[in-house]
């Protein structure tokens, strides 16, 4: 099956960084498979997006699967290498991520979505409500780089860098403070204790 070109798009319409867009009407009893290697300016592009340093290497591989309702199953596997800065000592930090995904999409998700309680407390916990088809396309390029986003670390850092707090006083904050004298003492020790006013 032949994926729909980036340019074909219209152009009021944003053009994703990594873009493979599948038509569902095409889509047939067997599984259709696609392997993805994002090209240099993908990646760069896509770098930016995500706020990384760089994107070194991105491929991923998908199935989409048609079922008999017209529902569409996305199942896919993603590899890349991703370039960071450290947030403690500045320094580039090379992670690698692997992650496992599935996606399941509906021309009428709300039709998915209507079921009695029954029927609704036989669903796992962890089940989904299903992603729209838009214009009878899965545009499987953005969905890798939507779950790529959730897998980069916000907060990368170096093996063994620790973040030991900081400080903008002269260092006084850290030493002992001597407790207050208390007026009453004070009084005491003069007139050899408070009186009673009664």
């Amino acid at each position: 099956m032949a994926l729909e070109n980036l340019s074909e798009r219209g152009p009021n319409c944003p053009q994703p960084e990594l873009s493979r867009i599948v038509h569902v009407e095409n889509l047939g009893p067997q599984e259709f498979t696609q392997d993805i290697h994002a090209q240099a300016a993908e990646r760069a592009a896509l770098a930016g997006r995500l706020g990384v340093d760089r994107l070194n290497d991105l491929t991923a591989g998908v199935t989409l699967h048609l079922r008999a309702d017209g529902e569409v199953v996305l199942n896919g596997q993603l590899n890349a290498r991703v370039t960071q800065t450290c947030g403690i000592t500045l320094e580039p930090v090379e992670s690698e991520i692997s992650s496992s995904f599935s996606i399941h999409y509906s021309e009428d998700p709300g039709s998915s979505q209507a079921l009695d309680e029954e029927q609704f407390s036989g669903l796992d916990d962890n089940s989904e409500a299903p992603e729209m088809i838009v214009d009878g396309k899965i545009d499987i390029g953005d969905v890798i780089a939507e779950q790529l986003s959730l897998e980069i670390a916000p907060f990368p850092r170096v093996k063994g860098a620790q973040f030991d707090g900081y400080s903008t006083g002269d260092g006084s904050e850290t030493r002992p403070v001597s407790a207050k004298p208390n007026p009453f003492e004070v009084l005491r020790k003069l007139g050899g204790g408070v009186k009673s006013s009664e």
